[in-house]
């Protein structure tokens, strides 16, 4: 809220048995092109902004119908799991499926024996070069991420982990509210680094919730790399679960089959703009699939920024 303007603001409280079960905070703004109750966030919200004491203990169907009724409301990311469908008069789409890797027995079951010889041939050959830091709460390796971001191979591609100066800014905040709970992780190869990754914990669980690596890397394979490192400092430190954050990529899966799959929520007591949601979406998810319509559209958005 300390770097988005948010007019409208609101939080909706659910109750059991008088019991306060659920918490709901909404912004009001446009979504493509109507007013609604959103969840604040934007593109940087990985997961629902619902917070439930008991995912058991609200029908969350129940509570944005109810409320929908008088506004319309565009809930985003909500896992399935509290998903509750029974009854339920309104829209839903498949949004993202959410990877995760359960750390024990052995983290690297999933990730293939050939794959792991070259990762260690790699790191023996340039074992003298490379440097793994984890910095916590940790200002100046947040910027340092920001350099690596303007230099990466994401912003060529018009796909940049902070496009803006107030996306970093979103950062800066988040760092200085949640201190110990903000982690980022950086390789060095011969003191320069190149490729970082951006992660939030709570209790037994690591969220990955963001990368890049420099242009001209790429012949390391820096991605799997890093988690390379990364997988075996979770272990070392008791995590139990990496979540791999939205996004079912090639590099995610090389590490894990498991995942869950969240929903995008549409609500509305006027049937016709639950039909222009549905139809803007799908044209999104068309122009997002198909390399013809996305790669000028990315070359346009990296115009813009």
């Amino acid at each position: 809220m300390r770097t988005y303007t948010y007019k409208d603001r609101y939080l909706v409280f659910a109750k059991k048995n008088q019991i306060l079960s659920a918490i709901l905070p909404l912004v009001k703004k446009h979504v493509f092109g109507v007013q609604a109750l959103t969840s604040p966030g934007g593109k940087y919200l990985d997961k629902s902004t619902l917070v439930l004491k008991d995912p058991g203990t609200i029908n969350l169907a129940e509570v944005i119908v109810r409320f929908g009724l008088k506004e319309n409301i565009y809930l985003q990311e909500v896992d399935e799991k509290v998903l509750t469908l029974n009854g339920a008069e309104y829209s839903k789409r498949e949004s993202s499926k959410n990877p995760f890797l359960v750390l024990k027995p052995d983290p690297f079951r999933y990730f293939s024996k050939r794959q792991q010889r070259k990762i260690k041939i790699t790191l023996n050959h340039i074992k003298n070069d490379i440097v793994y830091k984890t910095f916590t709460a940790n200002r100046e390796a947040l910027e340092t991420a920001f350099m690596i971001d303007k230099n990466s191979v994401k912003r060529e591609a018009g796909r940049a982990a902070f496009p803006a100066k107030q996306d970093e800014d979103f950062f800066r905040n988040l760092l200085s509210a949640f201190r110990n709970q903000v982690v980022i992780d950086i390789l060095y190869l011969k003191n320069v680094p190149i490729i970082f990754y951006l992660g939030l914990v709570y209790k037994k669980t690591y969220h990955a919730y963001s990368t890049s690596y420099v242009s001209g890397y790429k012949y390391l394979v820096p991605g799997k790399l890093m988690l390379y490192y990364l997988i075996k400092r979770l272990v070392q430190e008791g995590y139990e679960t990496l979540d791999f954050s939205r996004g079912r990529d090639r590099l995610k899966m090389d590490f894990t089959p498991n995942y869950t799959t969240q929903y995008d929520c549409l609500v509305s007591p006027n049937i016709a703009i639950t039909k222009i949601w549905e139809t803007a979406n799908k044209t999104r998810e068309r122009i997002v699939e198909t390399p013809w319509l996305y790669n000028p559209y990315c070359t346009l958005k990296k115009l813009l920024i």
